[in-house]
């Protein structure tokens, strides 16, 4: 089945809002495979003539998905910085606890 610019470029739009939303959500899995399937879209597109109006909204398009892939970048940034500052703040916190036990310990021999 041969699709059309016009539904190529609706398409385009669905998966950009589609992508928007699993941002928000922060549901990265489902925001990545939106992103290759938009992919998938803006080639077929790009084997299509598009009249000046589906050009502009196209571009309009892309600049949203590009600030969608940039706070994405960002928020999983942000996740990992998270992360890995719990897995700190665990380790400081055996450690402490481990330093409360051998202290114990050594006030018990003695």
């Amino acid at each position: 089945m041969r699709r059309s610019a016009h539904s190529e470029s609706s398409r385009l739009l669905i998966l950009t809002l589609a992508a928007e939303q699993a941002l928000r959500a922060e549901d990265f899995e489902s925001l990545f495979a939106v992103l290759a399937e938009r992919e998938k879209t803006i080639d077929a597109l790009s084997k299509l003539p598009l009249d000046e109006e589906t050009q502009t909204l196209v571009a309009q398009a892309n600049e949203v998905a590009e600030r969608v892939i940039a706070s994405a970048r960002e928020s999983q940034s942000k996740l990992l910085e998270s992360l890995s500052s719990g897995r700190r703040a665990a380790l400081a916190t055996r450690s402490y606890a481990g330093q409360k036990r051998n202290a114990r310990r050594i006030e018990g021999a003695a």
